[in-house]
């Protein structure tokens, strides 16, 4: 890739928009976790604590990640592309998943294009760098 700072800038802008999400969905889930069940097209039981639970560590986890992947593609650390293409795996399998079991096709095409973008130029800062050294 020849213009490495549009990418680098592309790959920042989507860590932001996932900690933006993240932050979302966590504060949906911890703090009016019916309304979150309702999006999801189910209703909160009180035995469904553990999702509430699971759904907040996942999303605090995902940022984390993504502020680490920031600061680290801001230093040209490799570490920092390793993340955007596990985090954009990762996110295009759960948004595939989440499609499909809850009948959310919007989730194939706000996610699923993002993550794959994410995973894509991840790999590609990952080659640059790796081929550098």
């Amino acid at each position: 890739m020849k213009n490495t700072k549009l990418w680098k800038k592309t790959l920042i802008t989507l860590f932001v928009i996932q900690i933006l999400f993240a932050i979302a969905i966590s504060s949906m889930a911890a703090f009016d976790f019916s309304l979150f069940a309702e999006n999801f097209g189910f209703t909160a039981q009180p035995t469904m604590g553990i999702l509430k639970h699971i759904t907040v560590y996942n999303m605090f986890l995902s940022g984390g990640v993504c502020v680490l992947g920031i600061l680290w593609i801001s230093k040209d650390n490799i570490a920092g592309y390793q993340a955007a293409i596990l985090l954009g795996t990762l996110m295009f399998l759960v948004s595939f998943i989440v499609a499909i079991k809850f009948d959310r096709v919007d989730m194939i095409f706000y996610d699923s294009i993002r993550a794959i973008i994410m995973a894509v130029l991840g790999y590609s800062g990952y080659q640059v760098l790796r081929n550098k050294k």
